[in-house]
């Protein structure tokens, strides 16, 4: 870390820090104390601080997850890069200090916001609530707090490996689509289960957060009943969670370093980039259809799931655009015999995925049924 360049963001960084000093203070202090205000006057009991950060949440985690693409936007003008980058330190040490001042803001805003809100709640209720507990409001806090330094965490990764705004907000969107996509093809390949899936996706830190504060309060727990045990599982999840994106970032640093700057702006082939991760994205996609078109039409027999082939045509005319699009952007665009590969594969890669994906899954419920079968025998 350099420590010159920490003051330095700290001083360029003000202005947009007053902002966020502002929405967390909103959501965190402003909202839950206003509306226990309310509740105080209209029926003189108050509902608990913690009931509020299961919406209110969400809202501080997409702010920790929009953080680095502000912070890293620097380095996609190329003037504003070659000051920062012809300062006293390497390419290291720049992206490690942007790293840690972007956590230390997130830890001072959220953990000071949050304790200020439960004590104004606290204090109102004298003590009391009628739905969250003390004990439920400080287990938030650590649930909150893992779910926005992994998004931070995940969209370092995603601006990092970007050469423009354009390639970065693609490459969060993209880093956010995979836990649905991962869910939904490993643990709920069916359909009808997708579209009205009522288990929860551990693969995403939101749904693991609004899990976890949903059992301490008493709104939800696993099948034990067990509030507590529901808790540590999601602490389990988000740790988890923290040591893969910990180390796509560590993973991000190493391309970092490699970008120069003349590529600002334009689509190069990285092993992390922006081309790579659409093609993988779109792999995902295909299998997805290929799995629910196999299960659904071929083997059960719902035709009406035809349906799904316009979902699939118009998704195939929709890549192809943007496979198009993402290549003529290219200064100096000349469409490669590379980029033709990489669309080839995520079409045909998909439909092997997830057709593999099928097979699998057919067979762990075959046997899952004939050993339920002995089970009654």
């Amino acid at each position: 870390m350099n420590t010159r360049y920490f003051k330095y963001l700290v001083k360029s960084f003000w202005p947009i820090a007053t902002v966020y000093i502002t929405l967390f203070a909103v959501f965190l202090v402003v909202i839950p104390f206003v509306v226990d205000v309310f509740c105080v006057l209209l029926f003189r009991g108050t509902i608990g601080y913690s009931v509020y950060i299961l919406v209110t949440g969400v809202v501080c985690i997409f702010l920790s997850g929009i953080l680095p693409l502000i912070m890293h936007n620097r380095y996609f003008s190329k003037n504003r890069s070659d000051i920062i980058l012809s300062m006293p330190m390497t390419r290291g040490q720049a992206f490690f200090t942007e790293l840690l001042f972007g956590l230390a803001v997130i830890t001072a805003l959220l953990v000071g916001s949050y304790c200020v809100g439960f004590l104004l709640c606290f204090i109102l209720g004298n003590g009391t609530s009628l739905l969250g507990t003390f004990g439920s409001s400080m287990l938030g806090l650590p649930l909150l707090y893992l779910a926005c330094v992994i998004t931070f965490l995940a969209s370092t990764f995603a601006v990092s490996v970007s050469n423009s705004t354009f390639q970065a907000i693609v490459m969060i969107l993209i880093v956010n689509s995979f836990p649905a996509l991962l869910n939904t093809l490993i643990l709920n390949p069916d359909s009808y289960s997708w579209i009205a899936q009522s288990s929860v996706n551990w693969f995403s830190q939101t749904e693991v957060f609004e899990r976890g504060l949903s059992a301490v309060n008493g709104y939800n727990v696993d099948i034990d009943g067990n509030a507590i045990y529901t808790f540590w599982r999601s602490m389990l999840a988000l740790l988890l969670q923290l040591i893969f994106w910990g180390g796509m970032a560590l993973l991000a640093f190493f391309e970092f370093r490699k970008i120069k700057s003349e590529h600002l702006g334009t689509v190069i082939p990285q092993r992390f980039g922006v081309v790579n991760s659409l093609t993988l994205t779109f792999m995902l996609c295909f299998a997805l259809l290929t799995e629910f078109f196999t299960d659904e039409v071929i083997v059960n027999g719902y035709w009406q799931a035809y349906m799904l082939l316009i979902f699939a045509l118009a998704y195939f005319l929709i890549s192809v655009v943007y496979f198009v699009s993402i290549f003529v952007v290219r200064r100096k665009a000349k469409f490669r015999k590379d980029d033709w590969i990489r669309f080839a594969i995520a079409i045909g890669g998909g439909i092997i995925l997830g057709m593999a994906v099928f097979g699998i899954v057919r067979s762990i419920r075959v046997e899952r049924a004939y050993n339920y079968y002995l089970a009654l025998l």
